[in-house]
Parts: C-alpha cells; sequence; structure tokens
C-alpha cells in the first residue's frame, strides 16, 4: 500500500528526515527551520502496527511505502495453511465412485463400524454423501476408514512441511506466494515420504490385528 502526502513540505540538511514513528511525531507545531525533523502541517497520522516503514523521497511528495512485515507474513501464511489442511480433510475421498466427507462425526462413525466390523466381520450400514444408507461389507469399510485415513495423514503431514518451508523464507514476497498445493521438495519432500511410508504400514498392521 502506497500513501502519498501532497503537502509543503520541508527538508533538513537537504534531505527528508524520517524515522519508524516519524508520522506519530509530527505536528504542526514545528518551527520552519526544521529543527526536530520534518515540516508538513496537515500530516494526518497512520497506524504501522505489524509493518515495517520503506520511506522514499518523491518530487514535491512524501511516499510512505506500508509493507508487510516478515513475522507477520509467517503468520498469516501458517493460518492459511492450517485452514486449507483443515478444509482437506473434512472434503474427504473417493471411494468406489462414491464420495465420503470426513468431518468429526463421520471420523467417529466410520471409526466405530470398522471397529465393530473387524470383531464381528459383519456388514453395516453406512452411506455416502447425498446417499441413503446401505449395507457397507467389512471389505467396503476397511477400504473407506484406509482411505480416509492415509487422507488425514497425507494433508496434516503436507502442511506441517509447508509450514517449514514458509517458516525458512525471508523475505515477504516469496511467503505470501507459497499456497496449499504447492508441490513439497528437498528435506520437506523426503520427510513427507518417509511420514506416509510409515502410516501406511501402521495402517495396514491394524488392519491385520
Amino acid at each position: 500500500m502506497i500513501i502519498i502526502f501532497e503537502k509543503t513540505r520541508k527538508m533538513c540538511n537537504g534531505d527528508i528526515q524520517a524515522s519508524g514513528n516519524w508520522c506519530r511525531l509530527i505536528s504542526n507545531d514545528l518551527p520552519n527551520d526544521c529543527s526536530g525533523g520534518f515540516y508538513s502541517p496537515e500530516i494526518e497520522e497512520i497506524d504501522f502496527t505489524d509493518y515495517i516503514y520503506v520511506w522514499e523521497k518523491g518530487d514535491g511528495y512524501v511516499v510512505v511505502a506500508k509493507t508487510e512485515s516478515i513475522d507477520n507474513a509467517k503468520n498469516n501464511k501458517v493460518a492459511e495453511i492450517n485452514t486449507a489442511c483443515q478444509e482437506a480433510i473434512i472434503a474427504g475421498v473417493d471411494v468406489n465412485g462414491e464420495h465420503f466427507s470426513y468431518a468429526m462425526t463421520d471420523q467417529n462413525n466410520i471409526s466405530n463400524l470398522v471397529q465393530l466390523t473387524l470383531k464381528t466381520g459383519l456388514s453395516l450400514p453406512y452411506h455416502a454423501d447425498g446417499e441413503g444408507c446401505r449395507m457397507f461389507n467389512k471389505e467396503e469399510l476397511i477400504a473407506l476408514y484406509v482411505a480416509q485415513e492415509v487422507n488425514v495423514t497425507g494433508q496434516i503431514t503436507y502442511a506441517n512441511q509447508l509450514k517449514r518451508y514458509v517458516n525458512s523464507l525471508n523475505q515477504v514476497d516469496y511467503i505470501n506466494s507459497v499456497a496449499y498445493g504447492d508441490s513439497l521438495t528437498g528435506e520437506y519432500l523426503d520427510t513427507y515420504n518417509d511420514i506416509m511410508s510409515n502410516a501406511q504400514k501402521a495402517v495396514e498392521k491394524f488392519i491385520k490385528g
């Protein structure tokens, strides 16, 4: 965001005198000899909380570039990644041509059904999104549970590695350009693959009992 002040200005020692809290220090009472700083009789106060300030001289203007801080950019991007991760988990998966969401109630329901079918071997009632209930056999329930849990682990692991990458960056533009769904590379991809490999083994062991 660029804010331009087109007002009478006076320079001290041939240059603009500016500091991080400059806008708060300016007042209409500064003497015309510019002692103590820059003179602009109609300058407005601006809240620069969580921002750094880039000052430029313009011909007859004071140009204030309001730039997001690195910490603020990282916090915003991490929050964005967390939200996208949760949405991807809740969105669920497709199994055998049917779609199944995975909100918290769905997670509880499917987990309970799998535990019951593993103990009894019986078919149990469940439903795909927008469909009526039908009987799901043991193999169908296990396949659904595995697909959902692999998706949960994958989304959380991916999000964590993406956040690690974001926290390694030191330029606001690079941080803001990161998007959920970007490909992981290097150590972040290696860690993701290792975790997913172990997660798959854990799920298979759980199913086999």
